[in-house]
This record gives C-alpha cells, sequence and structure tokens, in this order.
C-alpha cells in the first residue's frame, strides 16, 4: 500500500512472499482498501496461496471476499481461537462501522 496513506481504523497488512509464492496477513475493512490489496499483490506477480486473519474484528476481515473473489485459489486460515471471536460479528460489527463508516 501507499507509504504515508493515512487510515482509519488504522490497520496494515504485510504480504510475505518467496520466489513465487505469497502469504498476505489481513484483509482489511473496506471494498476499497481490498481492491488496493488486490492491486498490490497482481503487481508484486506473486502467487497468493494464503490470508492469515489474525483475529475477528471487522477492519481485519471484511474485505477478505473481495480479495478471496480475485485470487480463488488462496485460502484463508486463522487460529481455532479466533473462529468464535468472528462468527457473528458480521452482523454485530456492521451496527458499528455503518455508524462509524456511513
Amino acid at each position: 500500500m501507499g507509504e504515508g496513506e493515512a487510515t482509519w481504523p488504522a490497520s496494515s497488512v504485510s504480504l510475505i512472499s518467496g520466489e513465487q509464492d505469497a502469504v498476505l496477513i489481513d484483509a482489511l475493512l473496506t471494498p476499497e482498501d481490498a481492491g488496493r490489496i488486490v492491486d498490490w499483490i497482481q503487481a508484486s506477480g506473486k502467487n497468493l496461496t494464503t490470508i492469515y486473519i489474525t483475529h475477528g474484528h471487522g477492519d481485519h476481515f471484511f474485505g477478505l471476499n473481495n480479495i478471496l473473489q480475485a485470487f480463488p485459489n488462496a485460502r484463508a486460515v486463522t487460529a481455532a481461537a479466533v473462529v468464535p471471536e468472528v462468527q457473528g460479528r458480521p452482523a454485530r460489527g456492521m451496527q458499528f462501522w455503518k455508524h462509524a463508516l456511513p
């Protein structure tokens, strides 16, 4: 992503890559954020294999579907302890995010 670009909530992603493949850490919040991530990965020329979601806050995984749509062979993973945190969050979380970012 662009250096110095401020976002709210303050979030970041990391792309860990080898010669050919890459793993993305987190998927950010909005479709626009996810689109910029897709562009960034495509520009890298790497094959995205995995998206690791660090925890169950919406600003770390709401962009996941957009990224998976662009990279259908990638798989999303997380720690088992994160799953209960995520379950039900989209419905509850959307109330918060719609208020915070109409």
